[in-house]
């Protein structure tokens, strides 16, 4: 009996440190699973962490791709209005090249045109010019020699010693003036070469002295 006593207390003692060590393997174990929560627990909070920022960094960048588009199209809108600004003014210049060489062209025409008139007309002047002459010539041939002849006409100039008549279909007449020979009568009275003004009716009676006409008697009236 005493020897089954004995047995019975070492299986209670073999069964109290079984169930120690039981009892410690759940603590540790609960200790180690307590610990991987925790880990876990943390390694789910910095993975939100950086979730988190990288939904902010995702939202920025898309914020900045959103204005960068914004700026672009705004660009292409500024280029596309500033090309069609430069084809219509390469159109406005092209109008008025066009224009300008079409008004060259005409005011070119006009002016030649005028040219051509100018030009018959300066020759018809001279072919006049030269038959008046011929015609005074041989009307001064026929005069006798050393006879007085009349003109009459307007004071084109006058100088001291000089008078030029502007005459109705002849030429203009130089005529000297002689102070010892010349009478100068202005307005029906005794006058001098200083009374003489420009647009005067003038009649002088010259004699002709060696192809120079010499005036002998100058009458001048106010118009």
């Amino acid at each position: 009996m005493h020897r089954l006593y004995s047995y019975l207390g070492a299986a209670t003692v073999v069964l109290s440190l079984a169930a120690c060590k039981d009892q410690d393997r759940s603590q540790n174990q609960q200790r180690s699973g307590g610990a991987q929560v925790q880990q876990a627990q943390q390694e789910s909070e910095q993975a939100y962490g950086k979730a988190k920022q990288a939904q902010e960094q995702a939202t920025k960048q898309e914020g900045e791709a959103t204005k960068s588009e914004q700026e672009a199209l705004k660009k292409r809108q500024e280029a596309s209005e500033a090309e069609q600004k430069a084809q219509q003014d390469r159109q406005q210049s092209q109008q008025a090249q066009e224009q300008a060489r079409s008004a060259g062209g005409q005011a070119q025409r006009r002016a030649q045109s005028a040219q051509e008139r100018a030009t018959a007309a300066q020759q018809q002047a001279a072919q006049q010019h030269q038959a008046d002459q011929q015609q005074a010539q041989q009307s001064m041939a026929q005069q006798p020699s050393g006879a007085p002849i009349v003109a009459r006409g307007k004071i084109q100039s006058a100088t001291a010693d000089e008078i030029v008549i502007q005459r109705d279909n002849a030429p203009e007449l130089h005529v000297k003036i002689d102070p010892q020979q010349t009478t100068i009568v202005t307005d029906g009275k005794p006058g001098s070469m200083s009374d003489i003004g420009t647009g005067t009716n003038v009649s002088v009676s010259y004699r002709m002295n060696r192809d120079q006409a010499v005036a002998d008697r100058v009458e001048t009236t106010q118009p």
